[in-house]
C-alpha cells in the first residue's frame, strides 16, 4: 500500500529566540566539518581545562537573565529536575547567564499583550502558523549567523525551515517533532478478541476497517472503539487526516494570489459523511465528541474509555504516566489509509 506524508502547519510548534538571545550568543563560532562538505554536529569538550577557559572568557561578561518559556510546568517534577541538571552544566562556562523558569504556553491573546509589557520570555514556543507573523512585528530575533556558526543552519529540513525564515534570513529552531498515527489500548482489543496468535493487534488498515474494528469492540466491551475530537480546533485537527485519505483539499491558491476554501468539493464531503456514520450508523464513538479535546482523548484512551485516538509518538506519556495505562498495554500503528491514500499530518515544536 502506498504510504505519503504531507506536512500541515495546523498546531505545529517552533522555537524561537528573540532579540536577547541572539546577543548572548554572538561570540561562539569556528565549528568544524568532516573534510567531506557536510557539517559535523556541535561537539562539546567537557574536560576541566575547557570548563575552565569557558568560565574565565565569561566570568567578567554582563550579568544576563535568560527566561526559558519552555520550562516545564510545574506540576511535571521529573522534568523540571532533569531541566535542572541542565542548568547547571549550562552555568559551568556560561556563569554570567542567570537561567530563570518562565513557563509560557503560547495563545493568540497572550502574547501581544505580554510583548508590549515586555515580559515574554527569551526563549518560547510558537505555532508554524504564526511564525511570519512574529517576524513581521518584530517580535523575535534573527539568528542565521548563530545558526551558521554551529553548523546547524543546513541540518533544518528545508520545508521546516521556510516557515521560520524570510528574505534569507531565519528567526528560530525546530525542537522535536511528530507524525500523526492511531494508538490502541490493548487491553481493550484483548477482551475484543482482536490479537493475532503472535500476540499483536489486528489493528485497521483502512478507515473502513477502523469503522469495523471500532464496532467489534463496542459491542464486545462496552467501550467506545474510537475517540474523535469535535471540540474547538481539534476537530479539525482530526478530520484534516481522516480527510486526506478521501482526496480532500481545504484550499487551493487562486490566480489572484489569494487562498480560496475548498471545503465543499465532493472528497471534502465524503469524508464528513464517514465521519457522521461513525457517530449515527457505527455508533463506536465516546458519548459526546464535541467535548473531546486533546487531553480527554488521551484519558479516554488510557482509561478503558475508549480503544483507538489519533495521537502522535510524542505524547506516549499521556494515556500511560498521566492516565494508569501500563506500558506494555499501548500501541502505536499507522493511520488507516483511505480511497485516495495514506497520510500522516506531521508537525513539531
Amino acid at each position: 500500500m502506498k504510504r505519503m506524508k504531507k506536512m500541515i502547519t495546523i498546531m505545529l510548534c517552533l522555537l524561537f529566540a528573540v532579540s536577547m538571545l541572539a546577543a548572548c550568543k554572538k561570540e561562539e563560532k569556528n565549528e568544524k566539518t568532516d573534510g567531506s562538505g557536510t557539517t559535523k554536529a556541535p561537539e562539546v569538550d567537557t574536560t576541566d581545562t575547557a570548563k575552565k577557559e569557558g568560565s574565565e572568557k565569561t566570568a567578567e561578561a554582563k550579568p544576563f537573565d535568560l527566561t526559558l518559556g519552555i520550562w516545564p510546568e510545574e506540576t511535571l517534577t521529573a522534568e523540571i529536575e532533569l531541566h535542572n541538571g541542565y542548568v547547571e552544566e549550562f552555568k559551568k562556562t556560561h556563569p554570567n547567564v542567570n537561567v530563570v523558569p518562565a513557563y509560557y504556553k503560547y495563545a493568540v491573546d497572550t502574547f501581544v499583550p505580554k510583548a508590549e509589557a515586555g515580559t515574554l520570555p527569551v526563549i518560547f514556543e510558537t505555532w508554524y502558523t504564526d511564525t511570519q507573523k512574529l517576524i513581521k512585528g518584530g517580535f523575535v530575533a534573527d539568528i542565521t549567523d548563530q545558526l551558521e556558526a554551529r553548523g546547524w543552519l543546513d541540518q533544518i529540513n528545508p520545508s521546516i525551515k521556510d516557515l521560520m525564515s524570510k528574505d534569507g534570513r531565519t528567526y528560530g529552531l525546530p525542537r522535536d517533532g511528530y507524525a500523526l498515527g492511531l494508538m490502541l489500548n490493548l487491553e481493550l482489543f484483548e477482551e475484543a478478541g482482536l490479537m493475532d496468535a503472535d500476540g499483536l493487534p489486528i489493528y485497521p488498515k483502512t478507515w473502513e476497517e477502523l469503522a469495523q474494528t471500532a464496532k467489534i469492540i463496542k459491542d464486545k466491551t462496552g467501550a467506545a472503539g474510537l475517540c474523535l475530537l469535535a471540540m474547538d480546533g481539534a476537530g479539525g485537527w482530526h478530520f484534516t487526516q481522516i480527510a486526506w485519505g478521501f482526496g480532500a483539499t481545504f484550499c487551493e491558491l487562486g490566480e489572484d494570489g489569494k487562498y480560496i476554501s475548498t471545503i465543499d468539493i465532493p472528497e471534502a464531503i465524503e469524508a464528513m459523511e464517514y465521519v457522521r456514520s461513525l457517530k449515527w450508523e457505527y455508533d463506536v464513538l465516546t458519548a459526546d465528541p464535541t467535548v473531546e479535546n486533546w487531553g480527554t482523548g488521551f484519558t479516554q484512551l488510557g482509561t478503558g474509555g475508549a480503544a483507538m485516538y489519533i495521537a502522535a509518538n510524542d505524547a506516549v506519556n499521556q494515556p500511560t504516566y498521566n492516565n494508569g495505562l501500563p506500558v506494555d498495554k499501548l500501541a502505536l500503528v499507522p493511520v488507516p489509509a483511505g480511497p485516495k491514500g495514506q497520510y500522516s499530518l506531521s508537525g513539531g515544536t
